[in-house]
């Protein structure tokens, strides 16, 4: 009953929002970063094992599947050109998609298969949906963008309350359902899954406020963004930002004098961090890591010896969790990749993920993409591949598409086109990327 009020919720707004059909689209990206997945049930009223037929997903989910079926029937959407202009792009997912949903039937049955709308059919979507909504809208680039930085700027706020008083302050007991939970708070997550999460979310805020007109708003966003960093106790994410940002002071077309000032700034907040004067707990993962590192050696060698079993076709959905205990190793294999590889196949999930990185390209390639937002991407891909929170029920990968979408779209100056092409399918379309 809940969940068909939330529906009906989601149809309404749809409605009402139809001249600002800007915020239909900005909508999923805040619930993504303010309900946490097992927060879930909540909102939906489903548990988060399942209700009988009714899976269970994160409430974004079930809207952007909900926004998905409206703009697809509406007449007056772009959501065909969208398709039109990523053929490949649509062909991949939804080849990836229906691999994995057969895999997983085959070997597992129905049980896994919502998992695979949730954490690659849903992001993708919403992928494509931030692209016709780009299309049009001149302006929706940055309105993303600024969407975006602003979830980070209150992630980040949240994250150092956090810190200081070793309390997560929302969604207690929903988070106290998890193994890794702790009552006593060492490693801010904000309001997002976990803190590798939230690490990853704030590194692609880092390299998008560098797009930012005003050139005193990436200094102080950065140093937001990197504190939040630190506070999550994310190496990974920690050594993308510094990279990220020396790229920037190196690589942006600033006056020498703001270089200088990133520079010192960068090496001073640095120094402080390193000396423990500033977020003196938040390096200690670099001393003492609890076994994290050797865990993950040991995964990646199992992974190692068995690849080639799978490298056509995987186990289904979870299988990897299988293959690990099997090894008496009561862990992940602490990269999405590898995870995805041992359930979908070797072969398909590297098409996959070359697949994604070609998309996200595409606007450099063109010179037209969103400042930042490239960088930001390959940030994040970095991160989400480091950890295993693309393969587990998180909102992890629907960030990196939302990340992917950014980096493929046009900037506010660059023009869509108005209507398909007259031309057939098989003809040329270069001139109508949106």
């Amino acid at each position: 009953m809940q969940l068909a009020l939330l529906i009906l919720f989601f149809v309404v707004f749809i409605a009402v929002t139809g001249k600002q059909s800007h915020l239909q689209v900005l909508l999923p990206v805040f619930m993504w970063t303010f309900i946490p997945w097992v927060a879930s049930d909540l909102v939906t009223g489903i548990d988060l094992g399942g209700n009988g037929l009714i899976p269970s997903m994160h409430p974004a989910t079930w809207y952007v599947l909900v926004l998905f079926l409206v703009r697809c029937a509406s007449p007056r959407r772009r959501f065909g050109i969208v398709l039109y202009n990523h053929q490949l792009f649509t062909v991949v997912v939804t080849g990836y998609c229906l691999l994995a949903a057969t895999t997983t039937f085959i070997f597992a049955g129905v049980k896994g298969i919502p998992s695979i709308i949730y954490l690659i059919l849903c992001p993708a979507i919403m992928a494509l949906l931030i692209l016709e909504e780009r299309a049009l809208n001149d302006n929706f680039s940055s309105r993303l963008r600024n969407s975006y930085l602003l979830i980070c700027v209150i992630q980040s706020c949240l994250a150092i309350i956090q810190y200081l008083t070793h309390k997560v302050l929302f969604y207690e007991d929903s988070y106290s359902k998890q193994y890794w939970w702790s009552s006593d708070l060492t490693r801010a997550l904000g309001t997002t899954d976990h803190s590798l999460m939230l690490g990853l979310l704030l590194t692609g805020g880092i390299a998008l406020s560098f797009g930012l007109r005003k050139k005193s708003l990436p200094v102080l966003l950065s140093v937001l963004f990197m504190a939040g960093i630190l506070t999550t106790g994310s190496r990974t994410s920690l050594v993308v930002s510094v990279v990220i940002v020396i790229w920037y002071i190196f690589a942006s077309k600033i006056s020498v004098w703001i270089k200088l000032f990133l520079f010192a700034g960068t090496v001073a907040f640095s120094w402080f961090v390193l000396e423990g004067t500033l977020f003196s707990t938040s390096l200690e993962r670099f001393d003492d890591d609890s076994g994290s590192l050797r865990v993950r050696f040991l995964a990646y060698d199992l992974f190692e010896r068995v690849w080639t079993d799978y490298l056509l076709l995987g186990g289904g959905a979870t299988h990897s969790y299988e293959v690990l205990a099997n090894e008496r190793l009561t862990t992940s294999f602490e990269s999405t990749f590898l995870t995805f590889s041992i359930d979908y196949g070797v072969l398909a999930t590297t098409l996959f993920y070359i697949g994604m990185i070609g998309f996200a390209i595409v606007g450099i390639r063109k010179k037209l993409a969103v400042q930042g937002a490239v960088i930001a991407f390959f940030g994040a891909f970095i991160i989400f591949h480091s950890y295993s929170g693309g393969s587990v029920q998180s909102s992890a990968a629907s960030i990196l598409w939302i990340l992917v979408a950014l980096a493929s779209m046009r900037a506010n100056d660059q023009k869509a086109p108005d209507s398909l092409p007259e031309e057939s399918i098989g003809h040329s379309t270069s001139q109508f990327k949106v």
